[in-house]
């Protein structure tokens, strides 16, 4: 046999990926990550790419053509947050909800606030924060009171 009938290991982990995780019909993933994708857009106001690398995988080299005046870091933080939320209910016969993603997402956003104000980092939080903070005002029922 040739090498060329070999196939890559991440060729191999990318389709079982693609095969076995993103089209569990299950858990529904697709339509869960395409509103964590949809409201992160709408968070950041910017096109995020909807790629397996990047929700899954976490790539943060898919986000090399995000503008640099919103913040990488909040995009990363929000797709860390639902697979995290997509771990802590993966037994569930449902997807988790977007309600959930937006409060697991204010409670971080919370925790960072006291993080960096013991850093005396205030501004470092409030570029990585701005947008999610402008836009949770609209979405007021998914805020937990310890943020405001």
């Amino acid at each position: 046999m040739t090498s060329s009938t070999y196939l890559n290991p991440t060729q191999v982990f990318l389709k079982m990926t693609r095969d076995v995780i993103w089209l569990c019909l299950k858990v529904d993933l697709q339509v869960f990550w395409t509103s964590i994708q949809d409201c992160t857009q709408k968070i950041v106001e910017y096109d995020v790419p909807f790629c397996i690398s990047l929700f899954l995988l976490g790539d943060p080299s898919t986000l090399k053509e995000v503008n640099l005046s919103i913040s990488k870091e909040l995009v990363q933080t929000t797709v860390i947050l639902g697979r995290r939320l997509l771990v802590q209910q993966w037994k569930l016969a449902h997807a988790p909800s977007v309600t959930e993603w937006y409060y697991l997402l204010a409670k971080v956003a919370a925790y960072e606030r006291i993080s960096f104000s013991l850093l005396c980092m205030m501004e470092g939080y409030y570029f990585k924060w701005e947008r999610f903070l402008q836009h949770i005002t609209v979405r007021a029922e998914a805020l937990p009171t310890f943020i405001v």
